[in-house]
């Protein structure tokens, strides 16, 4: 799939060329680090990983730490070439040994707050719109301008 906001040519020949590819991606919700790993893999067989599938249980409730290290850590030991996500510095941390690349996106909060904002429904993290913007606590629908 193109996403405009990047040129994937350009960064699928900058980075698949790797030897080895395991790269984290930190930043705010709303710094592009989904939108970052997109054009990374472009169209290249790399795992990709959100911390938030591994650090959440069902609704509002994190998840045990050891239990989220466990199951990314077995991620880790499952992909020759992987790219995880997220903004958890306990996660993060647990991950950094086994990287290639540490990429901080920091556009500034009201760009990451716009871009949530702007954020359309997510099915692989939540069951409905109206579940997503719930959990976010917007005060702003989803798809409104700033």
């Amino acid at each position: 799939m193109y996403d405009k906001r990047c040129n994937k040519r350009r960064w699928h020949q900058v980075f698949v060329k790797q030897s080895s590819m395991k790269i984290i991606l930190l930043g705010n919700a709303g710094a592009g680090k989904s939108t970052m790993a997109r054009c990374l893999i472009g169209s290249s067989n790399i795992a990709r990983l959100s911390l938030d599938e591994i650090a959440w249980s069902e609704g509002k409730e994190r998840k045990p730490l050891g239990e989220s290290i466990r199951t990314l850590r077995q991620f880790i030991e499952e992909n020759e070439d992987w790219i995880i996500e997220g903004c958890y510095g306990d996660l993060i941390e647990a991950a950094v040994p086994y990287c290639t690349e540490l990429r901080f996106l920091n556009p500034g909060v009201e760009v990451c707050v716009k871009h949530c904002k702007l954020r359309p429904w997510e099915p692989e993290k939540f069951s409905s719109a109206k579940e997503q913007q719930a959990i976010r606590g917007s005060t702003y629908p989803m798809g409104s301008r700033v």
